[in-house]
């Protein structure tokens, strides 16, 4: 049975938990039993009930088709399925061990790459041949038809846009997560990530159990960005640096970057770089110049080689007007604060999550990026702290 691109993308509007919830986070074109199988029943051993995984699918299937809600042609579509024959053991063994080989391949490849790979393991995974075995002839070639008019469109709206010198705006979901995780909040455990307002991603990271495929997907692409080469005329202020002898020498070298800069009159992007070099290299002199023993404490070793560099590098952030700065010396978390309020655990200003440092965006409603804790390497003697990390 054939389904018309809007329907291949429905989902179940009603959030059910259990393995019912995997209809409402995967499209109709992600109902084969191989991806139902992979993706539910995590809590028990799936190829010994096998048996049991076919009858709750045959069973979630039926249930569709009750709804209501649900248009008659995805209830025809759910008993198409339901009669469809069920892959043995055998196959669903190998077709997983395939998965898993696919997913190594690409994560060897992630690392042979310097460059980000669109869409990263999870993309490929779902687009592979793991899921759509079965597929006919028929169907196939409509999806590289399909697949081949919808290139044609980008191509046309990326020529209309490079003459209007436009740049196409790079999607968003996180409005999507966060309606996503409000509506689906009595699904998750109570303890999971999801249901403290945690998004999990990154390549090789499966959005299995709780979220929706298709947004993560989309949130994955949109994170792919190109690497800032740094331009091979600022090879020279760094070479010249690093072969100096002498510390007195190394500064004199940073003086030829801080009179090209004086002299700049134009800001753009090669002069924010050169300035990003200019204070990361000052702060590398400084930082061995200084009579510190970075070994002595924690402390000393994050003034010398974390803070610095970290104040350097969330100073020179300057994307849509997020204010990035790094804040030191045990700074509340917001973040945690209102979770802790939220669940009736907040005593007072004494007791709250801290860090050793993070990076805030003060113009994105003060979002927090943590710095991890640096005590337990570098010869750390603080046991109790070390305790604590565990």
């Amino acid at each position: 049975m054939s389904l018309t691109e809007e329907q291949m993308e429905y989902k179940i509007p009603i959030v059910k938990e259990g393995s019912k919830h995997f209809f409402s986070t995967n499209s109709a074109k992600d109902w084969d039993f191989q991806i139902y199988f992979e993706s539910t029943h995590d809590n028990i051993s799936k190829f010994k009930n096998v048996a049991k995984i076919q009858r709750d699918y045959d069973n979630d299937l039926h249930w569709i088709t009750q709804l209501e809600e649900v248009p008659d042609t995805i209830k025809d579509y759910a008993r198409v399925l339901i009669n469809k024959n069920k892959p043995s053991k055998a196959i669903l063994k190998a077709n997983m061990a395939k998965h898993i080989s696919k997913g190594r391949k690409m994560t060897e490849q992630i690392m042979n790459f310097s460059n980000p790979i669109n869409g990263g393991t999870i993309d490929n995974i779902n687009s592979s041949n793991v899921y759509f075995s079965n597929e006919t002839n028929s169907n196939r070639n409509l999806k590289r038809k399909n697949e081949a008019e919808k290139d044609n469109a980008n191509e046309e709206l990326k020529q209309k846009q490079d003459v209007m010198n436009v740049e196409p705006a790079v999607p968003s979901v996180w409005l999507d997560f966060s309606h996503y995780i409000q509506s689906h909040a009595e699904v998750f455990h109570p303890y999971s990530l999801e249901a403290n307002k945690i998004i999990r991603s990154g390549k090789g990271v499966s959005p299995k159990p709780y979220l929706d495929r298709v947004m993560y997907n989309k949130h994955m692409k949109s994170r792919d960005t190109k690497a800032n080469a740094m331009p091979q005329s600022f090879h020279q202020y760094i070479d010249e640096y690093i072969d100096s002898v002498e510390l007195t020498m190394a500064k004199k070298k940073i003086k030829p970057l801080s009179l090209l800069l004086a002299m700049n009159e134009e800001y753009d992007n090669d002069t924010a770089n050169l300035e990003f070099l200019h204070q990361l290299l000052n702060q590398v002199h400084k930082s061995y110049a200084s009579h510190v023993d970075y070994n002595s404490t924690e402390d000393a070793f994050n003034q010398l080689f974390i803070w610095p560099y970290l104040d350097v590098i969330a100073k020179s952030i300057k994307v849509d007007g997020c204010d990035s700065d790094f804040v030191q010396g045990q700074p509340i978390l917001e973040s945690m604060t209102q979770q802790l309020k939220a669940v009736n655990l907040y005593v007072n200003d004494k007791d709250q999550y801290k860090s050793d440092g993070l990076v805030k965006l003060f113009g994105l409603n003060n979002l927090e990026l943590v710095l991890l804790e640096t005590s337990g390497c570098f010869i750390n003697k603080d046991k109790q702290k070390k305790h604590l990390q565990r």
